[in-house]
């Protein structure tokens, strides 16, 4: 890609937390995703090296952006945004070669030398319909390009629906909601990253969007729940919103595996 949109709002919203050095790091690993078209390298090295970073300070930014702003996966580090965006670009690239195949935009019919009928244009000059008819009535029913309705195409990416469709109907508006509010839409790579990260946190799909729509989070990541159970035993804060979040992953397993299913795993995990 040699152009991609940049939102400064929102670039500014996503990382009002990090210092200097790692807004420009940020902004060269997305620039590197866009320039190759495909996920960061999983080899800390030679990512790195594609950065151009050379101290360990700054390799160390680079493993915490990986670790907070990207998703892991078999083919590399990807980013939700960065592949929307890139999914646009070929659809709009292949609209573009389409349009050349066929000529580029239709031109002017040009006009020719005909001599003129003395009749207005557009008339017939063959004689139509049943003579012992009117004209007006042979004609009474013109059909024209005005007639015609216009179709105008739905641009709006497809949910992916078929993913969602078990999950409790109110939890769903109100992820779609949170995800709207964030500008961030839902895409069938995100919701499948929650997933994933989903089962390394022992939660069912429902089980981490509901704690998302309670905590305000528009993704999840398992390493986000057990973060705040390496945190439990340093203070009574800790604690509490780790057993907040625990108890928000139980009530979502009870919902849709009963108490008894509940019970279980309680038992299979100690």
């Amino acid at each position: 890609m040699n152009y991609y949109p940049f939102h400064i709002g929102d670039f500014r919203s996503g990382t009002v937390n990090m210092s200097r050095q790692a807004r420009w790091i940020y902004r060269d690993m997305m620039d590197v995703y866009y320039d190759v078209e495909a996920p960061l390298p999983l080899d800390i090295d030679v990512l790195c090296d594609a950065l151009g970073v050379e101290t360990a300070d700054e390799r160390v930014i680079v493993e915490r952006l990986l670790r907070f702003k990207f998703i892991k996966t078999d083919d590399g580090y990807r980013h939700e945004v960065c592949e929307q965006v890139i999914a646009d670009y070929h659809v709009k690239a292949e609209t573009a070669k389409a349009n050349g195949r066929l000529g580029g935009r239709p031109r002017k019919q040009s006009t020719t030398n005909q001599e003129p009928s003395g009749f207005p244009s557009g008339f017939d000059l063959d004689a139509t319909g049943n003579p012992a008819e009117t004209g007006s009535k042979t004609n009474q029913e013109p059909i024209t390009n005005n007639h015609k309705p216009v179709k105008t195409k739905d641009k709006s990416p497809p949910a992916p629906d078929d993913l969602l469709s078990e999950i409790d109907p109110q939890i769903v508006a109100d992820f779609k909601a949170l995800r709207t509010k964030h500008k961030a839409p839902i895409t069938k790579t995100a919701i499948q990253g929650i997933v994933r990260e989903a089962e390394k946190a022992g939660l069912t799909l429902e089980g981490a969007l509901r704690i998302c729509c309670e905590r305000g989070w528009r993704g999840f990541k398992a390493e986000w729940i057990t973060q705040h159970a390496s945190q439990a035993g340093r203070g009574q804060g800790a604690s509490t919103v780790y057993g907040q979040t625990m108890a928000a992953a139980e009530r979502a397993k009870a919902r849709i595996f009963g108490n008894a299913a509940t019970q279980g795993g309680l038992h299979d995990a100690g």
